[in-house]
């Protein structure tokens, strides 16, 4: 009889035993306002095996009509009309160099996943963060050099420039010609005096400074300076180019103060672009060595081990449709209406060829399309029958899948043929019973309990013990079985999980 679980139940048992452990938590809390303690389970490599089952009944074995599951080019054909063959013998095949050529690729893609992820774990290498930190002496040093070279250049843009058109420019700074503005005048003798002060107040700063110095603050101090000097320039040259010749004030005079100020406008600008840019570049070091020198954080781990996840499906998807390129006999018997040859392109599913064993039987049974979606021809399977219980179970192989579904108690369902190995005398016609077809097997592989993996909004999680504390991580899962599941990222050996 087909059964079908419900897919809403899996999602209502688990949400229900996340809500009771969060009712149990609250109750802690208030009652004795400490986190409560739960069982662990620690994370360990094991063996897991994806099945499937279902109900069927014998049936006198008659015939199958065997076909590629993958489409191709005819490589070989090992058998001729009539031949008789063993279970497992190898009965054609397809072309396989591009599906090689695939797997090779997978496989470089897996080892270049799996080298980045052990980078990653790793952490930089003591080459890497020399580098880095070569890097940073070298901004250092380059911040050092803008700072001085501003120095120079504002000191020269008021010394030999502007305090041209002031007389005792360093003591009593005067302007020696009328501006017909007399606040612009006030303020630019006023300008002068503290500029004279802030440059010598930078010189003094500047007494010792190299890699070692707070280099920061000192390029705050010349940022400083030089925007001063610029609106101070900036009102230098308005009065110059409101500047009236007369006989005492030459318009040779008055053009080459508007040539200094301009020079010295432009020098300073540079300057001051120079320090930003200098300070920029050497943060901009300091948190690239800061950041190699940091261990990988946890989110970072995941993801790489995710993409080593996908890299691990790709090799096992091109290895699976290397494996369905070759044409296997699931059980003994003999070939007939062979319809294939060298160099032909057959399509997937188009029977080439019959096979017949008249002696031995066979269990059919129905599988949802959940189930019968990973089934592959030659898998494994263990038949028990009623009549002698579960204590006694008969070999057998896939050998048929229906490709198109049939309504069983009014759900769609597909036939699923399996043909027992041997000739057994207990299997009689018309016996029922149920059969766990293996679909994969993983060995030496991360595995816990089905039951503390916690689905919510199609994303899998587990409660992940950290000292005193509970972390909600995601993970990545491969198959489940037995009431396990695999963990194919976000969790590594030793970690526990609450057991709840």
């Amino acid at each position: 009889m087909l059964k079908f679980l419900p897919q809403n139940k899996k999602i209502v048992l688990i949400g229900g035993v996340f809500l009771f452990v969060a009712a149990i938590g609250v109750y802690w809390y208030i009652s004795s306002n400490s986190a409560p303690s739960f069982s662990a389970y620690k994370v360990a490599f094991g063996q897991i095996t994806e099945s499937v089952n279902g109900s069927g009944t014998v049936q006198a074995q008659n015939s199958v009509d065997l076909s590629f599951q993958e489409p191709g080019q005819v490589a070989n054909v090992f058998v001729s009309e009539g031949q008789y063959v063993q279970n497992g013998a190898v009965l054609a095949s397809l072309n396989q160099s591009l599906l090689q050529a695939q797997l090779s690729e997978a496989k470089a893609n897996l080892a270049a996943a799996q080298a980045n992820l052990a980078i990653l774990q790793q952490g930089a290498t003591p080459q890497e963060i020399s580098v880095y930190q070569a890097q940073v002496q070298g901004a250092q040093n380059a911040l050092v050099t803008a700072i001085s070279n501003a120095y120079v250049s504002a000191s020269d843009a008021v010394n030999n420039q502007a305090d041209q058109i002031f007389t005792n420019p360093r003591t009593n700074p005067q302007l020696v010609f009328p501006t017909g503005n007399e606040q612009l005048t006030i303020n630019l003798q006023n300008e002068r005096v503290s500029l004279e002060s802030a440059l010598e107040n930078w010189q003094s700063a500047l007494t010792g400074l190299n890699a070692s110095s707070d280099l920061f603050v000192s390029a705050q101090t010349a940022s400083s300076v030089l925007s001063e000097e610029q609106a101070f320039l900036t009102d230098a040259a308005t009065a110059v180019n409101d500047a009236i010749p007369s006989i005492s004030l030459t318009e040779t005079t008055i053009a080459g103060w508007k040539a200094g100020i301009a020079a010295g406008r432009t020098e300073v600008n540079q300057a001051a672009s120079s320090v930003v840019a200098a300070s920029s570049a050497l943060n901009v070091a300091q948190k690239q060595l800061a950041l190699k020198q940091a261990p990988p954080t946890a989110d970072q781990v995941a993801a790489q081990e995710a993409i080593v996840a996908q890299a691990q499906a790709a090799v096992s998807s091109a290895q699976a449709a290397i494996d369905n390129s070759n044409l296997v006999a699931p059980f003994s018997g003999a070939i007939s209406n062979l319809n294939l040859k060298a160099d032909q392109v057959v399509a997937a599913g188009t029977p080439v060829m019959t096979l017949t064993n008249s002696n031995g039987f066979k269990f059919k049974l129905y599988l949802s399309q959940n189930d019968v979606a990973n089934l592959r021809i030659g898998d494994k399977a263990m038949v028990t029958l009623d009549a002698y219980g579960t204590g006694v179970s008969f070999p057998a192989n896939v050998a048929a899948i229906a490709s198109a579904p049939t309504q069983v108690n009014g759900a769609p369902a597909y036939e699923v043929t399996l043909y027992f190995l041997g000739n057994n005398k207990q299997i009689k016609d018309g016996m029922t019973g149920s059969a766990i077809i293996t679909i994969k097997s993983d060995k030496n592989v991360l595995v816990v309990p089905s039951s503390l993996v916690i689905s919510d909004n199609n994303q899998n999680y587990v409660l992940v013990k950290n000292k005193a504390t509970v972390e909600k991580r995601k993970i990545e899962t491969g198959i489940s079985g037995d009431g396990m599941t695999e963990v194919t990222a976000g969790l590594s050996a030793g970690e526990e999980i609450v057991n709840f």
